[in-house]
């Protein structure tokens, strides 16, 4: 994975009269002069833009650009209003050129830089509101003409035009509210508020009310939350606030974290994980925990500037959910056309997404493609960088409309039957070993909140599973004094789409999917696996996840590290084999239109130690698509290779849907 981040920071403290949404606001803004790099921008930040756009000099563009969209912006920020302070960084991800020749003897070039907005809570690190975007300075130069100059000049057009994009985008979208809950009961050390996810109060938010005092939400339900104190001292009666950007229907949602673990090269992570982020949130039942990578170097420059204190840092909690985003295809090739001077530019993305519980658990799998096609005309057509750009974005909207349309989370409560040992009911097979779950305890009703209330008091994993029944291991406490679970206590179960599991054994990917045979698809292998997450109904987990998680939100982002840092050890491994065998061209008509033949086969071991206890297998055969005799080499390669790839997707899902009527794993 390729990355580049560079940044020019501010803290945003203060009412505007730019966006009038802000008056009413009590958050303060305060531009930071500043320019941030990190120590590693894999090469995607171009030395001209280095040269073009300084540290001092972008710095202060970015200030005095800032001031004029947010003219109320202050001069210094007090340490008694860090709790009401945001911190805003543009973060450049990309800064490139390239250039296009064309037939009349002039080149064409493009100099696009990507970055996005970060508006972030100094004390929590919570990210009110992100967004991201690319900006394209073009020029038209004679061939040989392009000087450092001139390429300098195009890149301090593209940066100004970026942030010019950016702060405009922010004054119309942005726009906080505030979201205030009352306590109205102190239980064992927790406290219960009179607003829950219906009211816009979701597990894991950070709470304040007038002197400072903080509370964390560790349970919310549609009409009530329930939380533990963070800071200070928690009173019965008052009202507690938290700022926020999310409408009320975005709130509700569950919430996820996006990991972006693999990309096409030359483009960031930071802008594919954005552009997914941007259309997930209006298609999909979820809501998007961002991150700021670069939040401790903004911070520090905010710090020696102002009179902010480094000394109060909170700590989130991660989300329940993380979604796993993976492009492992994006491909473009030209083949001539039949027509006179025309030829067809082909464009190929297939992207991926997983979406995995706090135990490495694969709930929900899908995948998103896109095919383009483009006329070329005597050598002129849309540039292909940024057309390759399009089809990602493309595989991006397929892959969240996807998921708004086949995710359905569904909720189910299991009971305590047995408290010696802790014996939880579970007649669907819904838990594996390693599960994560939360008592709960009912109370019965609380003045000021509606029906009855649940109070969680315990955190808990299941050890082992049997038939009918999870066992739970040794709990941590949640409450000032430890309660003791007595049957009747409850468990809440998220599920997705009410699918019944076919067995509960815990199955993982073995390894990267084996090739036999000369032809090789690179992007199989993240395909299968996916494919087998999605259709096989079995407990499946993601190891890997970890990593990236950690990777991503280190201390200096201000979440808790609480994420397990390895998965349950699976029963079973599933590994996925694939062979290819090329059958010869065939060719015919006039003019003279050829296709590629092959047989396709795929089949999934399934492995306990070194054993493969069981095995499954399809072929099939695939024809091309059709190309003139003569095509280059290379672009009818990379055609039937985009094919293939699309048939053995295809079908090692259906042998994997198919494992759900075999017998060897059931528990």
């Amino acid at each position: 994975m390729k990355r580049g981040l560079l940044a020019c920071a501010v803290l945003l403290t203060g009412a505007l009269n730019a966006a009038p949404a802000l008056a009413a606001s009590a958050l303060k803004l305060y531009p930071v002069r500043g320019l941030f790099q990190p120590a590693n921008d894999a090469g995607l930040i171009h030395a001209a833009f280095r040269d073009a756009v300084p540290a001092a000099s972008g710095g202060a563009y970015f200030q005095d650009e800032f001031r004029k969209a947010f003219p109320e912006a202050v001069a210094n920020v007090a340490d008694k209003d860090r709790r009401f302070t945001l911190v805003s960084s543009v973060q450049i991800a990309r800064a490139s050129s390239y250039t296009v020749d064309k037939v009349d003897g002039t080149v064409d070039v493009l100099a696009p830089v990507s970055g996005s907005l970060y508006f972030t809570n100094a004390v929590s690190g919570e990210v009110l509101y992100t967004v991201a975007a690319t900006y394209y300075a073009r020029a038209t130069v004679a061939r040989g003409a392009l000087d450092a100059a001139r390429r300098q000049a195009m890149f301090q057009e593209a940066w100004q035009g970026l942030v010019a994009e950016l702060l405009a985008r922010a004054r119309s979208q942005f726009k906080p509210h505030t979201v205030a809950a009352t306590v109205k009961r102190d239980w064992n050390g927790l406290y219960l508020l009179d607003r829950g996810r219906d009211g816009g109060v979701a597990k894991g938010d950070l709470l304040s009310d007038a002197e400072g005092n903080t509370l964390e939400v560790v349970h919310a339900a549609p009409g009530y939350a329930v939380g533990t104190a963070s800071l200070g001292k928690i009173s019965k009666g008052a009202s507690f606030a938290r700022e926020t950007n999310a409408d009320l229907n975005e709130l509700k949602r569950p919430r996820v974290m996006v990991l972006v673990d693999g990309v096409p090269d030359g483009m960031p992570a930071e802008i594919v994980g954005q552009l997914f982020t941007d259309q997930l949130g209006a298609r999909a039942a979820l809501s998007v925990v961002q991150v700021n990578p670069l939040f401790t170097q903004v911070l520090e420059t905010a710090f020696s500037s102002t009179a902010l204190s480094n000394e109060h840092r909170g700590k989130r909690e991660l989300p329940d959910y993380f979604l796993r985003l993976n492009v492992p295809e994006s491909r473009s090739f030209e083949l001539p056309s039949s027509l006179k001077n025309r030829s067809v530019r082909s464009y190929r993305t297939v992207a991926t997404a997983e979406l995995v519980d706090r135990s490495g658990r694969v709930i929900f799998a899908t995948r998103g493609a896109d095919r383009s096609d483009d006329q070329v005309v005597a050598g002129m057509a849309l540039d292909e960088a940024s057309r390759r750009e399009v089809s990602l974005k493309n595989a991006l909207l397929d892959l969240a409309a996807r998921i708004g349309s086949e995710l359905k989370f569904e909720q189910s409560t299991l009971a305590l039957e047995s408290n010696a040992p802790l014996r939880l009911q579970d007649r669907d097979g819904m838990l594996a070993p390693g599960a994560q779950l939360t008592l709960l305890r009912n109370i019965g009703r609380v003045d000021g909140i509606a029906g009855e209330v649940r109070v969680p008091f315990q955190d808990t994993a299941v050890e082992r599973v049997e038939d009918g029944a999870a066992l739970l291991g040794a709990g941590l406490a949640l409450t000032g004094a430890p309660v003791a679970p007595v049957v009747g206590d409850l468990a809440l179960v998220d599920s997705v789409n009410g699918v019944k599991t076919a067995t509960r054994r815990r199955f993982a990917a073995c390894g990267p999917a084996e090739q036999l045979g000369a032809l090789a698809l690179p992007a199989f292998g993240d395909l299968a696996y996916n494919g087998f997450a999605g259709a096989y109904r079995a407990p499946f987990y993601s190891p890997a996840v970890f990593a990236r998680v950690q990777e991503l939100v280190g201390p200096d982002t201000r979440f808790k590290a609480r994420l397990a840092s390895v998965a349950a050890a699976p029963d079973y491994c599933a590994q996925a084999v694939y062979r290819i065998d090329p059958g010869p061209a065939t060719c015919g008509g006039e003019p003279r239109v050829c296709q590629d033949h092959a047989t396709v086969r795929i089949t999934w071991r399934i492995r306990q130690g070194e054993q493969v206890v069981a095995r499954s297998g399809l072929e099939t055969k695939v024809a091309g698509a059709g190309y003139l005799e003569g095509a280059p080499a290379a672009a009818r390669k990379n055609a039937f290779d985009s094919d293939l790839l699309d048939a053995a997707g295809k079908l090692s899902g259906d042998i994997a849907a198919g494992l759900n009527n075999q017998k060897f794993n059931s528990p």
